[in-house]
């Protein structure tokens, strides 16, 4: 694990060397990885989070299975606690005066104002695992998923998706969006 920390380390230290320490204020800090499947995303996850701890924290999984599965990793590698929300977030504030949170894009689509309403209250490190699920045809339009993560990417301080899915069959892919201030390919393959 410490190897892989270090590769991780020395790639946001690379990415933060691009960028002026703070953030700028008008395009957020953008990094996408292509991760094989136990290649370690739960790790990259919480090193950029402990690189940006000023950040609150979101999450944004497939399935409710992987929610309680990234947070025990992020507690137990991190020390950082993240609430669960699934359906809606029946608050304000998802992370309850945490430092952050986790949810399904599912969640995220079924009530996108609320979650806009939370980026507009605190600078955010959004996380999204298995992007793949953000579609974009080749139109331009979007799926429910990528039409309600798009303007939460926007406004966020550092975004990260990760997928080991880059393009799909249905002739969809992950977008990549050259308005975002750095945009870091990276393929990770990490053993646990």
């Amino acid at each position: 694990m410490a190897k892989h920390r270090k590769f991780i380390r020395d790639l946001i230290d690379r990415l933060g060397a691009v960028i002026a320490n703070p953030l700028p204020a008008d395009r957020p800090l953008f990094c996408f990885e292509e991760v094989c499947p136990g290649g370690g995303k739960t790790r990259i996850t919480g090193v950029i989070a402990d690189h940006f701890p000023s950040l609150k924290i979101g999450v944004v999984v497939p399935r409710i299975s992987l929610m309680e599965q990234t947070a025990q990793a992020m507690k137990e590698h991190f020390n950082i606690d993240l609430r669960e929300v699934s359906g809606n977030a029946e608050s304000t504030d998802p992370s309850r005066g945490g430092r952050g949170w986790i949810t399904t894009y599912n969640t995220i689509a079924n009530d996108p104002d609320q979650w806009m309403a939370e980026i507009h209250r605190h600078p955010y490190f959004l996380n999204f695992d298995e992007g793949h699920h953000m579609k974009v045809y080749l139109d331009g339009t979007m799926n429910p998923f990528a039409s309600a993560c798009e303007p939460l990417i926007r406004l966020s301080r550092v975004v990260n998706i990760m997928t080991g899915t880059v393009t799909t069959s249905d002739r969809k892919s992950t977008r990549l969006n050259s308005s975002h201030l750095v945009i870091s390919y990276a393929v990770f393959c990490l053993k646990k």
